[in-house]
């Protein structure tokens, strides 16, 4: 009889515990839509990288604001930039995880929503995000861009309002006013300037030691094979039934990688680009060397313009139009892809708010929201004269000595990633005239033609995904250690043919294949 009463009250004591769950988990629910009415703070813990320009994300006023208005905290966990992936990999590895993850590489998104890890949001945007499903019915390319292959959406983008493009061909202006010369357009054109900076000594220092095209690295080299009609990577050929090409493998490429070969050999690009980093190649352009690179409208233009002059009197660089190769034809490779690849936002299953969430997240892509998190708080961070959003001197002239882009990150996420929409404000707000002149005349005019060639986000299925990352990883690296040795002279041009062929060889069709599949799938949505 004790045994079978100690199993009796073992029993009555487990229902009772599993009726007050059951009773918390139902008001939890309840109350969920509601916390924010009621007084009850709902606390998110949220993974996202922080920008080299960026204050820890707790100190900024946005999310300071956002906790008053909405008394959702934020628990941020921000690892630098360059910690990221190291920190990400091992948050997903322990289980133990945030509600929310920005910046989630775009190749792990489907493979984490088919483990369950992070949850669809398709039926979430319908009845919790208002102002997101607005701009997916105004704007269809967002919604093809973030439907997977199983129909159903798993992260928040991220958007410009009024896409564009971005890392033109750069020039020095003042360089070109001593040459009597125009804005480079076609080969022909830049082939002139370039030997007018290595012959002229334009520097005037009494030394031949003008570099005519320099930057950060090989690739900046590889993307001058636009002018050819075809692209550094996997793309799009509208003359050709929208049909996916891999550029490197293509005799177009064969063809303007020829002729940077033999730019290379003449001295007109830069000897060290293949080993140059960021600070190598800035320290060059300080030294008043450099005659043209590819650089960003705001981190390289509009910088340089800013602060160069001190040391170099009469230096300006502006953007150029994209080059024309041989066949005429004109191509701007690096345009701002709506949505980016850069994922917006993730939920995890870890969340226990979800609904409170969605309604928080989906507030960015309001008009308010939107103006907050690109412009800041009103008064301090830019005003509002007739609808005109301009920002403060805390931010265009800084009393801390703050660059534009820092002053932005002392109070925002606005100037790196995160699910909300880039305002045309706010980049015309930091804008110089440089910056604006190159938009309208070598960016904008360009992009229609462009769209054609570069490829949308694409989503592919997982076992397809598993195959391309696999097959690219041996590709990438072999293609990339070829190409670096026939631009410098190492390899003969004469083996392009034994190179294409170790290529194909190592797949790259079936890749190609995966590629269309899901361009197809993109466009029959």
């Amino acid at each position: 009889m004790k045994k079978y009463w100690k199993v009796l009250i073992a029993m009555l004591l487990s229902i009772a515990i599993l009726s007050t769950l059951l009773a918390g988990c139902n008001k939890s629910n309840q109350q969920t839509s509601q916390t924010a009415d009621n007084g009850k703070k709902i606390t998110l813990k949220i993974l996202k990288s922080k920008a080299a320009h960026e204050v820890p994300h707790e100190q900024m006023d946005v999310f300071k604001k956002l906790e008053k208005d909405t008394n959702i905290h934020v628990q941020w966990d921000n690892p630098p930039d360059e910690n990221f992936n190291e920190r990400y990999n091992l948050v997903m590895a322990s289980g133990e995880l945030p509600d929310v993850i920005i910046g989630m590489p775009s190749g792990d998104v489907l493979k984490y929503a088919q483990m369950g890890v992070i949850i669809p949001l398709s039926d979430q945007i319908d009845k919790n995000a208002p102002n997101l499903k607005s701009w997916m019915e105004k704007r269809p390319e967002i919604k093809k861009a973030i439907t997977f292959t199983d129909e159903k959406v798993y992260y928040f983008p991220m958007f410009d309002e009024t896409p564009a493009g971005n890392s033109p061909l750069v020039v020095r202006e003042d360089w070109l006013k001593k040459f009597n010369m125009k804005s480079p357009v076609t080969t022909e054109d830049w082939y002139n300037y370039w030997k007018a900076v290595k012959e002229k000594d334009p520097n005037e220092n009494g030394k031949a030691d003008e570099i005519p095209f320099s930057g950060n690295g090989i690739g900046v080299a590889r993307s001058l094979v636009t002018g050819w009609d075809v692209l550094d990577g996997f793309y799009s050929e509208p003359d050709d039934g929208e049909k996916i090409h891999y550029g490197p493998i293509e005799n177009k490429y064969k063809e303007a990688i020829t002729w940077i070969a033999k730019l290379y050999k003449e001295g007109l690009i830069d000897k060290e680009i293949a080993t140059n980093d960021e600070k190598a190649f800035q320290g060059k352009v300080g030294q008043n060397l450099v005659g043209s690179f590819r650089g960003a409208l705001g981190g390289t233009i509009m910088a340089f313009n800013a602060t160069m002059p001190k040391q170099i009197p009469g230096f300006k660089v502006m953007g150029t139009a994209p080059i024309k190769g041989p066949n005429g034809h004109q191509v701007h490779a690096s345009l701002d892809q709506s949505p980016r690849t850069v994922i917006g936002a993730v939920i995890t299953k870890a969340d226990k708010n979800v609904d409170e969430t969605v309604k928080w997240i989906d507030y960015f892509y309001s008009r308010e929201g939107s103006v907050l998190i690109n412009m800041g708080i009103e008064g301090k961070d830019y005003t509002n004269k007739n609808g005109t959003l301009t920002f403060t001197d805390y931010v265009l002239k800084n009393p801390d000595g703050l660059s534009p882009k820092q002053a932005c990150g002392t109070f925002s996420i606005g100037q790196s990633i995160g699910p909300y929409v880039l305002i045309k404000e706010q980049p015309e707000a930091l804008d110089d005239a440089a910056v604006k002149e190159t938009k309208k005349k070598f960016i904008i005019p360009y992009m229609d033609i462009s769209k054609k060639y570069v490829l949308p986000n694409l989503s592919f299925e997982a076992a397809d995904d598993e195959t391309r990352r696999a097959v690219m990883a041996d590709v990438q690296t072999y293609v990339d250690e070829t190409i670096i040795k026939f631009i410098l002279g190492q390899e003969p041009i004469g083996n392009w043919d034994k190179y294409v062929e170790k290529v194909k060889g190592m797949k790259i069709d079936n890749v190609i294949k995966i590629y269309q599949k899901a361009f197809d799938s993109y466009n029959s949505r």
